[in-house]
């Protein structure tokens, strides 16, 4: 059966930036050396496997998910992928770097990925595989592969790849079923049954894995010389639509949430050739801005329509979290400060595996059978 495939110099951070340099170069920690690895030590993602009718039917199940491991990417995928740069390697290594401190952050023990379990296609390769089910990336759970596509930005690459890599890396059990075959159990904090054919917790997954990859994206891609260029010409393009949002007096807050979506923004080297010209076909002062802004403005709904801007992702998941850390934070009597405390208490599941502490401060704040709920809310089916 064919795998199934789910769904991106301050001398205050300078450490950070040293090691994010060195991380460039090739080099996983600041003094440590480069190794030669083999197969051996890259282990399955599954921790647990559960079910079957002997302890010996499960170690062979946990050596099923090793051999799959170890299988190469599907050749109906092979075909769409590109050869890597340099600098994709860079990118890559440094992402998965990243994503490694951050779930260890969060009580996790992230196991590193094979590289050639790692597939960088074509753009729009995704869509054309999945027959239009998925786009941008992919991983597989039990073929333990993650899939990405290409295109002309970085922080694109970087992003996707953390989004799946953040899948990837949460905490994993496998179920034998009835029938003796090996299914995906547990991904993180979504916990799957089989017989019904759902899934639950899957929409408070995505919008965990999205608010990482935020953080991911704040902490890590925004520090990483590999990203400086593309960075700072997003927040110079940035500005602009700011200037656009204030000409039309939007609200400051709505302003600053719709800025804070964008990661990147495509062709910003052509915008700010425009944008940064002091004399523009006979425009001068006050009508130079105003059709420097309306410039913008073409340019961001163009893009937008073609999908091509690069932004924050699952906005609706994200917006259904929010709301139950915010009752859960009215109603537990002073125990979280804030919101991201909570969150915190959420993203410790989702890495560690152990839901019980979340399921307590859920029913605590909201009531008994109150995770159940929760969980039935934001399934899959």
């Amino acid at each position: 059966m064919p795998e199934k495939f789910e769904s991106q110099p301050n001398p205050e951070k300078e450490p950070l930036e040293r090691k994010w340099i060195e991380n460039a170069e090739g080099v996983f920690e600041l003094k440590q050396t480069k190794t030669e690895t083999s197969d051996s030590d890259f282990k399955t993602m599954f921790d647990r496997v559960i079910g079957g009718k002997s302890e010996e039917e499960r170690i062979g199940a946990k050596e099923d998910l090793q051999k799959r491991l170890e299988q190469p990417i599907r050749a109906d995928i092979k075909e769409h992928e590109i050869p890597l740069t340099e600098r994709d390697r860079k990118i890559i290594k440094s992402t998965e770097s990243a994503v490694d401190k951050i779930v260890t952050y969060y009580g996790g023990k992230p196991k590193r990925i094979k590289p050639e379990n790692i597939g960088v296609v074509s753009q729009g390769a995704i869509a054309t595989i999945t027959e239009g089910r998925l786009r941008g990336g992919m991983y597989s759970s039990l073929g333990q592969k993650v899939i990405v596509e290409k295109n002309e930005s970085d922080v694109d690459l970087a992003t996707v790849l953390a989004h799946e890599l953040f899948h990837f890396k949460a905490y994993k059990s496998a179920k034998i079923t009835k029938e003796g075959d090996i299914k995906s159990y547990r991904s993180g904090i979504a916990v799957s049954d089989r017989e019904k054919e759902v899934e639950y917790l899957v929409e408070i997954e995505e919008a965990i894995i999205a608010k990482v990859v935020r953080k991911f994206y704040e902490e890590e891609i925004r520090n990483n010389p590999l990203f400086a260029d593309e960075v700072l010409k997003t927040d110079k393009v940035k500005d602009w639509i700011k200037k656009s949002m204030q000409m039309r007096d939007w609200d400051e807050n709505k302003s600053q949430f719709m800025l804070d979506e964008i990661y990147s923004m495509p062709e910003s080297d052509k915008m700010l050739e425009v944008l940064e010209k002091k004399d523009f076909k006979g425009y001068k002062g006050k009508n130079l801005e105003e059709f420097k802004i309306g410039y913008v403005d073409g340019c961001l709904k163009r893009l937008i329509e073609k999908d091509k801007v690069v932004l924050s992702e699952r906005y609706r998941e994200r917006e259904k979290l929010n709301k139950i850390m915010q009752e859960i934070l009215e109603k537990s009597k002073g125990k979280f400060k804030d919101k991201k405390e909570i969150f915190d208490e959420f993203t410790k599941a989702h890495f560690s595996g152990n839901l019980l502490p979340l399921a307590r401060i859920v029913e605590s704040a909201l009531g008994k059978g109150s995770f159940r709920k929760m969980a039935e809310d934001s399934k899959r089916e």
